[in-house]
């Protein structure tokens, strides 16, 4: 593996896990489990919570798409 398909699978794969964690924590805000309080850790009131569920669920699902495709573009082989 060349150093520049590593780079783009470690980018790849950062991103895409960035992603699924912006997810995990929109879920987390909505749900706001006893063991977890992410709206009393963020000071986020009750107004904000579907703005901030709408910003991270399209940061992560973009995110996860970029680095999904970053690695589909350096990892398959190129015919021709």
């Amino acid at each position: 593996m060349k150093p520049i398909e590593a780079l783009a699978s470690i980018i790849g794969i950062l991103q895409a896990i960035l992603g699924f964690s912006a997810i995990i924590i929109s879920d987390l805000i909505y749900y706001n489990p006893s063991f977890f309080r992410a709206r009393e850790i963020l000071k986020i009131t009750s107004s904000y919570v579907p703005l901030y569920i709408l910003l991270l669920s399209m940061i992560g699902s973009f995110s996860i798409i970029s680095g999904l495709l970053i690695l589909y573009e350096w990892l398959i082989p190129k015919k021709g």
